[in-house]
C-alpha cells in the first residue's frame, strides 16, 4: 500500500508517517505543499490513499482533490481539516458525497487511531492496487464532532461521531457513558444530510478496541 500524507506542519507529517507505516505496513511519502504533492502524484500512478489538509502554504486542498479525483478515480482521498463545512461550501468538492467509500474526510485535530478508523481494512491485490470493503455505500466515513445530552448526562457533552448515515451514527465514547434504549439529543458541528431529527436512541454498544475499532454506541435517529 502506498500512501501520500500532505501536512503543513513537518512534525505531523513525521508522527503520521511513522504510525502509518507500523500500522499499515505501508509505504507512506509526506508532502509539506501543494507543489511537492502535486510533483510526487504526477510522477507515479500506485498511490492508493491520500490525506490532505484543506489548508496548505501555497494552493488549498481542495485542488488537490480535484487531481485526484479526476486524474486518479480510484484512490482514496481522506480530507483532514478544523472546518468540515468547506466541503458544502467549496464548490471543488461538488462530487465529494457522490462516492463515499473513496471520499472520506476527518475533523482535527485528530489521534492517530481516529484516522485508522476512517482509512479502515484494506486488502492489497496481486495488482498492488487498495481494494476498500466492508462499509455501506450510504455512510460517510468521516470524523466529525459532536454534542449530546441525556437522562444520564448532566451536562451536553463534546464526542467524535463516524460512519454517519441517513438512519443513524456511531459515537465514540466510553461504552459505560450510555445505555441500550436511552434516548439523547445531539447536535453535529457539520450536518451533512440535512438532519431534522435532533434526537436519537442507542441500539447498540461495543467495548474495547476491538478489531482496531473505537469504543462506543450505535445510535439511531428517531
Amino acid at each position: 500500500m502506498k500512501i501520500l500524507f500532505i501536512d503543513n506542519d513537518q512534525a505531523i507529517c513525521e508522527l503520521f508517517q511513522t504510525t502509518l507505516e507500523k500500522r499499515y505496513q505501508a509505504n507512506v511519502i509526506t508532502a509539506q505543499t501543494s507543489i511537492q504533492a502535486v510533483a510526487y502524484i504526477k510522477s507515479t500512478t500506485d498511490i492508493d490513499i491520500v490525506v490532505c489538509d484543506y489548508v496548505l502554504s501555497d494552493d488549498h486542498g481542495a485542488n488537490i482533490y480535484r487531481l485526484i479525483r479526476d486524474n486518479y478515480p480510484q484512490t482514496v482521498f481522506i480530507l483532514q481539516t478544523s472546518n468540515l463545512q468547506i466541503i458544502k461550501t467549496d464548490t471543488r468538492f461538488f462530487d465529494f458525497f457522490d462516492n463515499i467509500q473513496i471520499n472520506r474526510a476527518i475533523s482535527r485535530p485528530f489521534t492517530p487511531s481516529e484516522l485508522f478508523w476512517v482509512i479502515g481494512d484494506h486488502s492489497i491485490h496481486k495488482t498492488g492496487r487498495t481494494e476498500v470493503g466492508g462499509r455501506q455505500q450510504e455512510r460517510c466515513n468521516i470524523i466529525i464532532d459532536a454534542f449530546i445530552l441525556g437522562s444520564s448526562i448532566i451536562s451536553k457533552q463534546h464526542v467524535r461521531s463516524l460512519n454517519v448515515c441517513q438512519n443513524g451514527m456511531f459515537i465514540i465514547c466510553d461504552h459505560n457513558l450510555l445505555e441500550v434504549g436511552d434516548i439523547i439529543s445531539y447536535e453535529m458541528s457539520v450536518n451533512f444530510f440535512n438532519y431534522d431529527k435532533p434526537q436519537a436512541i442507542v441500539r447498540w454498544k461495543r467495548k474495547g478496541d476491538i478489531c482496531n475499532l473505537p469504543s462506543g454506541v450505535g445510535v439511531e435517529f428517531i
